[in-house]
């Protein structure tokens, strides 16, 4: 028996935490079957003393975490832990790996630096007025209104041989630090994006390596990132403020026990070198000319330089840096270069992703090179670029100096491609060691599919790519346009992602900035953080769907990773969204026709007031056929989206009471889900508006939260398999997140893998015969004809396929919260002859490998220690399944075995196991 993967929190060993409670987390794996834990005992050490802090002593439980009291309340102390545990035979197994945490400042006093600005030019809020679809992107870059990027210094000095030293950062706007010339930590984008004026993350970074005895120096360059740059369709700057200011705080621990403090203060000095202007969406202009690298040296003659401003913001917003920083995930080489008909010069790298490149340049002396990064050419190769939207260039350019010659990679700016079109402003240029970098949150992947068919393989790479790419401190809707936290996308992808990507620390800390976003009436806004999406333009301030976020994540991350917190942290929030919708509902529109008393009491529990996004981008509704024209703006099933999202909101409540013992409330929010549930039959299903839907999604939505009645379930879903056989892939984005579960739910599964396997446009498959490498915002983005349309080519809203690719088609999902108990429950198609599916559990892996050849089925498990499973094979005889070959019930570690309905489910232990059987 083996215990392994420690982490605090949801993070391996993290650095300048300001959680004083964290809760510390194991695995186990051992080659026996039906192996579990029945004790635990964690010990935590303060490193600098050895001290014991907490001993839980031997405790007796399955638990594989505990949550530690407020015990880790001293400021920059590293604790390191232990579990050991004690198995179901009796023998004790301690964890090898060196596990620890270490806080950050956790206190405002602690604070000796001041804030400082450095001399600048404020950032420009420019006015803009316009209707949705313009302006299209702008080729050009408006630099009269792009600040050149601060630099800042101070020269200290290391009186001792060090024992430790640390530096705690943050900024308004982002920041990339130097100590001696060298690059300090590997964050890209710090502090990253979050709620600024309530929640400002402090990067934590040990330099104890870096410092030399005798003179030091001290380096940042800021630029403008969140704080003050670009954002949202309409790139609006000065979304937080117009200055850019550094603090930073140093403390070194010396050998003899002393310590130093230096801190940001008007000593520390300013100026501008060759970062010409950078912002995260326009991009970065770097002029080779302006560098001086001897800024970095100590001695450097800075007395021309700026004076730098002592300013009080205050510490009361900073908190620790609570999950998963960003940094640079990847790095792929160059697919190919080359020569577009157009005479373009032209890298392709073979896949869509976020960030930006490094390369190696030369061209004729100070020529001016431009990288034009863009998601997808032209049907004919040659570069393309038609993004709706503003201020999002997503250009690059590089200012050679006399030697013609230099190495670049972009800092402060990035981007979503796949290639980039390269050209100067005059001469030729030459390319070499050519690299793009995924840059994103360090999120560790969980997930690995592969099957028999190419094409589904690319398209699972196609998901996590776009995931990866779309987790940029929070979780975007692109890396392109907007690169927004809508609300409405996290929670139709969460499923995905949770299975994808070990997303708890990251979605944790993104709901705390949604309880900050909230209104004080309940409402959610559309984005999160907040920003101001268009300017000057009449806009829903919520939507159904989208400000569910609040009440769905929280229940999916409960669901995947069984932390508690999670539910009591947030089931506030929850209650004030569905106060906010109880308060809505009260209002009716003006065509609702005579509102009778009976009709009245159904009435406050339809939510039909307020706009909404509907079941956005409908396929159907953005295609005109005969015209072959695609139109964007689309949005159907309006009338029913909001009592949908009333009711599954109402469940989950009902659900997250049960869990926190709150009975009253439990009992109160399922009366309310049932009384929703019936007035939506009455107001929506008896009117024709879901049976007689020409949008599948209705008969989605309807059967998935019982909007119908018990007599009439069949004529639902005879409608909906007459849709799904007529059009193939039609649902948007709300129902595709359900299309396929429901269908498998009513034996329909070799209609969801027909949803999977279809080729024909449009589909995810053909999204892969495109050439997709990623997952698009619409299916519809390249047309048959070759036509590209202004979409987002890397929008995960669509990646929901993703959860039944995993749970329906690789048959892994959790049974009980946390996956203390799994369900291996595959849908096996003799169109596929084998998928296999692992998934790194709260628990430890889970495997499911399933072949079959026409009659015979084969299902191969791999179930991690303290754990058990419900194993469904689709055999009602079960006498005709063996387990390692011997008869079922005989097996080792097999607890229990059930046959009904067709279907046979067995209880096993952990373990590997091997289920065979013979269709006749």
């Amino acid at each position: 028996m083996n215990v392994y993967g420690l982490r605090c929190d949801g993070m391996k060993n993290p650095l300048g935490i300001s959680i004083i409670a964290p809760r510390l987390t194991w695995r186990m794996e051992a080659q026996e079957r039906h192996i579990f834990q029945t004790a635990y005992q964690v010990v935590v050490t303060e490193e600098v003393s050895d001290r014991i802090v907490y001993d839980s002593g031997m405790v007796e439980s399955q638990d594989n975490f505990k949550e530690l009291p407020e015990i880790c309340t001293k400021s920059c102390m590293r604790y390191n832990w232990q579990v050991t545990v004690r198995d179901n035979h009796g023998r004790e197994s301690i964890s090898e790996e060196k596990a620890w945490f270490e806080t950050g400042l956790l206190m405002e006093k602690d604070w000796k630096a001041k804030w400082i600005e450095p001399k600048q030019q404020p950032t420009v809020r420019d006015d803009y007025t316009a209707s949705w679809g313009e302006p299209k992107q702008s080729k050009m870059v408006d630099e009269e209104k792009l600040m050149p990027c601060p630099m800042l210094r101070k020269e200290f000095r290391v009186k001792g041989n060090v024992a430790r030293a640390r530096v705690y950062a943050t900024a308004h706007g982002i920041y990339r630090l130097l100590l001696n010339g060298k690059r300090v930590g590997n964050y890209e984008f710090a502090p990253e994006m979050t709620c600024y004026e309530q929640y400002l993350q402090v990067q934590t970074y040990d330099i104890t390596d870096l410092l030399q005895k005798g003179e030091n120096v001290i380096g940042a360059v800021l630029a403008d990132g969140w704080w003050a740059g670009r954002l949202g369709h309409y790139g609006i700057p000065v979304q937080y403020g117009d200055h850019l200011a550094l603090l930073l705080q140093i403390q070194i621990q010396y050998e003899d026990g002393t310590e130093d403090i230096i801190g940001t203060d008007g000593t520390f000095r300013s100026n501008f070198g060759e970062r010409v202007y950078a912002d995260l969406f326009i991009g970065e202009k770097y002029d080779s000319n302006l560098a001086d690298e001897r800024w970095m040296q100590a001695g450097y003659p800075d007395s021309g330089w700026f004076e730098t401003t002592e300013k009080d913001y205050g510490y009361g917003n900073l908190v620790g840096q609570n999950a998963e920083h960003i940094q640079v995930l990847d790095i792929l080489d160059a697919k190919q270069i080359y020569t577009s008909p157009k005479g373009e010069m032209i890298i392709d790298f073979g896949q869509v992703m976020a960030g930006n490149a490094s390369l190696h340049l030369k061209a004729e002396p100070g020529a001016a090179v431009t990288l034009r990064y863009f998601e997808t050419t032209d049907s004919e190769g040659n570069f393309w670029f038609e993004l709706d939207g503003r201020n999002s260039q997503m250009m690059d350019t590089y200012i050679l100096d006399n030697t013609g010659e230099g190495d670049y990679a972009p800092w402060f700016t990035y981007h979503g491609y796949r290639y980039i079109y390269i050209y100067a402003d005059h001469g030729e240029v030459e390319v070499s060691n050519v690299k793009a970098r995924l840059i994103a949150s360090r999120t560790a992947p969980t997930v690995s599919l592969r099957t028999s068919n190419e094409k589904v393989e690319r398209l699972q790479k196609n998901i996590e790519w776009t995931l990866r790419s779309n987790m940029t401190s929070i979780l975007t809707d692109n890396p392109d346009r907007e690169r927004a936290g809508w609300t409405g996308d996290l929670q139709m992808i969460a499923p995905t992602l949770c299975y994808n990507v070990d997303a708890q620390a990251f979605l944790r800390r993104w709901l705390r900035e949604a309880e900050i976003e909230q209104r004080e009436n309940g409402d959610v806004p559309l984005v999160i953080p907040n920003w101001q999406l268009y300017d000057n333009m009449p806009m829903i301030n919520s939507s159904a769907g989208w400000g569910d976020v609040v009440v769905i994540v929280p229940w999916i991350l409960y669901e995947r990773y069984g932390d508690k917190r999670i539910l009591e942290e947030n089931y506030p929030m929850m209650k004030r969204w569905l106060e906010y919708i109880k308060e809505r509902a009260k209002e009716n529109p003006e065509d609702i026709g005579e509102i009778t008393s009976e009709r009245a009491e159904r009435l406050r529990y339809i939510w039909n007031v307020d706009a909404n996004y509907g079941d956005w981008l409908t396929p159907s509704a953005c295609y005109n056929p005969e015209t072959k024209e695609y139109v964007y703006f689309t949005q159907t099933l309006c009338y029913m989206m909001g009592t949908y999202y009333y009711a599954f909101s109402a469940g989950i409540m009902a659900k997250t009471a049960e869990v926190l013992g709150l009975e009253k409330d439990a009992i109160y929010y399922r009366d309310l889900e049932k009384k929703i549930r019936e007035a939506a039959i009455e107001e929506i299903y008896k009117t024709g508006g879901i049976l007689e839907s020409e949008y599948m999604g209705a008969q989605i939505l309807a059967l998935h939260m019982g909007f119908y009645p018990k007599e009439e379930k069949q004529k639902l879903v005879d409608r909906l398999t007459g849709l799904v056989s007529e059009r193939g892939m039609d649902a948007g984005f709300s129902s595709a997140l359900q299309i396929s579960d429901i269908l498998c739910e009513n034996g329909y599964t070799e209609m969801a893998y027909d949803l999977l396997l279809n080729e024909n446009f449009p589909s995810w498959l053909y999204e892969v015969n495109q050439g997709a490498t990623s997952v698009w915002e619409s299916m519809q983005a390249i047309m048959p004809d070759g036509t590209r349309n202004a979409v987002s080519f890397i929008q995960p809203a669509l990646c929901s396929i993703g959860n039944w690719m995993i749970q329906g088609m690789g048959g892994i999902s959790p049974a009980e919260p946390g996956f203390r108990k799994i369900c291996i429950n595959p849908h096996i198609t003799n169109r596929l002859d084998y998928v296999e599916t692992e998934y790194l559990s709260e628990q430890g892996k889970i495997r499911c490998r399933w072949e079959q050849d026409g009659t015979h089925k084969k299902i191969e498990i791999q179930i991690p220690a303290n754990t058990t499973a419900m194993v469904v094979i689709h055999m009602g005889d079960r006498s005709r399944i063996q387990e390692s070959g011997k008869p079922l019930e005989n097996g080792d570690g097999i607890l229990h075995v059930d046959s009904r309905d067709t279907k046979t489910y067995a209880e096993i232990g952990s373990g590997t196991y091997v289920f065979t059987w013979t269709e006749e």
